[in-house]
């Protein structure tokens, strides 16, 4: 298996405290930097690439989910169906 594909996998499946933290941390920081980079220009989208792109929708959608304050909105759907376009439609 790929291994971008198995860690993302094998930390949202584990039980161990650590690695609930290590997805929340990691989330965090894609919410904590985008804020940052929001006032200093429009945000059309945002990106997600390797593995997180192609084999973490949850990771996606948890870190979509951070940003909802600053208008980003994703389709659920298309998100756990592993689409590479998430935007919500409208």
């Amino acid at each position: 298996m790929d291994q971008r594909r198995a860690e993302p996998a094998a930390l949202l499946a584990s039980h161990d405290p650590a690695a609930r933290e290590a997805v929340d941390l990691f989330t965090f920081r894609v919410a904590a930097v985008v804020a940052v980079m929001a006032p200093l220009a429009r945000l059309d989208g945002l990106m997600f690439t390797g593995g997180i792109g192609e084999y973490a929708p949850e990771i996606r959608q948890r870190s979509c989910d951070r940003l909802s304050w600053l208008g980003i909105s994703n389709d659920t759907a298309a998100i756990a169906q592993g689409e590479q376009r998430i935007a919500a439609k409208g």
